[in-house]
């Protein structure tokens, strides 16, 4: 098991700095310590490394902006989830069951 997705809001670079450095203390303490001989880092490091802290967000697919209060998906998201749908969900469905909204 690992976490590899947070969001963080907090005023200014500093305080967000702080928080980041709170949540990663926070997973270790929760998940364990890194000890490769014992078991994987409970952190994706190399997500981690490419984060850049700012207002505006993608995460799983969704874009989120902290200024404009808006919340909306990316192109590539929304084109792969029309793709999953018209390959896996007819047109003439009339119903789905909560299972096939979870795989969806």
């Amino acid at each position: 098991m690992y976490v590899d997705d947070a969001l963080l809001a907090a005023t200014g670079r500093a305080w967000m700095e702080k928080k980041l450095a709170a949540t990663i203390e926070a997973i270790l303490c929760v998940m364990g310590y890194p000890d490769e001989s014992r078991r994987r880092c409970p952190l994706s490091l190399d997500k981690w490394r490419e984060l850049k802290i700012s207002p505006v967000q993608t995460l799983l697919g969704l874009h989120y902006d902290t200024v404009k209060l808006t919340k909306g998906t990316t192109p590539e998201y929304r084109a792969e989830l029309l793709a999953y749908i018209d390959e896996h969900w007819p047109i003439v469905r009339k119903y789905f069951t909560a299972h096939d909204m979870q795989i969806l």
